[in-house]
């Protein structure tokens, strides 16, 4: 009943799924800066296009996720937030 198989596969799914999740992250927040910026300098239609896009490919990147299952789309989440969490740092929070 103790096969090491499964520990390993429930271990890879979490850490693949935290790393999809943060890459997806960084990508979904850097691009939210990005058109926020965008947004700001009149580029009002430009930014609506770029937020579906956003919204597009993190469902995307979720959905595939889910597909491996819960552990996986749970562990994408969270390296979603800690994405968010890192570049809140460095780009700052808002005032």
């Amino acid at each position: 009943m103790n096969d090491p198989n499964v520990l390993r596969d429930f271990a890879l799914l979490a850490v693949v799924g935290f790393a999809v999740g943060a890459v997806a992250g960084f990508g979904y927040f850097l691009a939210l800066w990005w058109s926020v910026g965008l947004f700001a300098r009149g580029g009002a239609l430009a930014a609506i296009l770029a937020q579906l896009a956003r919204f597009a490919a993190l469902a995307a990147v979720f959905f595939a996720l889910a597909k491996f299952g819960a552990l996986a789309l749970l562990s994408g989440a969270l390296g979603l937030l800690f994405a968010r969490r890192l570049l809140l740092r460095r780009l700052g929070e808002a005032k």
